[in-house]
């Protein structure tokens, strides 16, 4: 049998999920084996999570709602948000990271629900906080462990990562 590898998850137009993968030329109901990298997702499953709570907690610290990130993305070891600089410019990163650090040495549960009208919504809560999300994430933050933020701004646009420690 020849191994192939699934390269991302996507949502198609009705919301539903198609796995895109390194098949040569997939054919329509073709049946595949697809082999879960469990340490992979589950490094993605945390990381996901910490963007959660990394925007909550800016939005905390502000005071007041923020627009959602520019871009929202996950890499192989990191994750990291980019916000307009005039959102998050006067923002003490490093009081973020201190705030995550503290929230992820707690067994708070972190939940997934659908939306009661349409199953092809989801949502995600943690504490009082409820977004809309069908990713993946971990179910309580004591399994994140330590972070380490980083920030750099370039062309009026704020970069905050995360990486596990």
């Amino acid at each position: 049998d020849t191994e192939y590898h699934m390269l991302k998850s996507i949502k198609d137009e009705n919301g539903d999920p198609v796995h895109l993968t390194d098949i040569p030329d997939p054919q329509p109901g073709q049946q595949v084996h697809l082999i879960l990298d469990w340490d992979f997702r589950y490094l993605q499953m945390k990381l996901h999570t910490c963007l959660h709570i990394m925007h909550l907690l800016i939005k905390e610290q502000i005071g007041h709602e923020i627009e959602n990130p520019l871009v929202a993305d996950i890499e192989e070891t990191f994750a990291y948000n980019k916000y307009p600089n005039a959102v998050v410019s006067d923002v003490d990163m490093e009081q973020v990271e201190q705030n995550m650090n503290e929230l992820f040495s707690q067994d708070v549960e972190v939940t997934t629900f659908e939306n009661v009208n349409d199953s092809h919504y989801r949502y995600w809560k943690c504490r009082d906080d409820i977004i809309p999300c069908g990713g993946i994430h971990v179910h309580r933050l004591s399994e994140i462990g330590k972070i380490k933020l980083s920030s750099h701004a370039k062309k009026g646009k704020m970069t905050v990562k995360v990486e596990l420690a």
